[in-house]
């Protein structure tokens, strides 16, 4: 009986962690698409999945005036909000998705970086974000773990 509550814990803890990946990264890429908006970009396109890169990422065409900073920043702010509300309003494992939201957005965003930025130490942050997600996924099962 007690095998049966690990195997259902595991797993419902496996899909928390699935489905907080990919609503990370639907959610960043929200935020590039709602910056070329906002920017009076044309041509967007939002690639959720792309098979040759197997990646995301938020294709437009911009007027020259386009803040890039701004664009390349806007991904990785649209997503913070959302995290700060699981870290300061839940209690108990679930205070621990906003780290996990936290850790994957900065390990989506060194693209971002290191191609529109050119930030030669873009790479610290994907090593910043892949610890904070092995940090609150930790603290989660810890929690979870009867």
């Amino acid at each position: 009986m007690r095998k049966i509550i690990y195997i259902r814990q595991l797993f419902y803890y496996i899909l928390v962690v699935l489905l907080t990946s990919l609503s990370t990264i639907v959610l960043h890429e929200l935020g590039h698409f709602v910056f070329g908006l906002f920017s009076n970009c044309s041509e967007i396109k939002l690639v959720l999945i792309d098979q040759k890169i197997y990646g995301s990422y938020t294709e437009m065409k911009c007027p020259a005036e386009t803040n890039i900073i701004i664009l390349a920043f806007t991904g990785l702010l649209f997503v913070l909000p959302i995290s700060m509300i699981y870290l300061f309003f839940f209690k108990n494992f679930e205070k621990y998705i906003g780290l996990m939201i936290i850790g994957f957005n900065f390990i989506i965003s060194v693209y971002d970086l290191k191609v529109y930025l050119k930030i030669p130490f873009a790479d610290v942050f994907s090593l910043l974000g892949i610890i904070i997600v092995i940090f609150a996924e930790y603290r989660m099962v810890k929690r979870i773990v009867i």
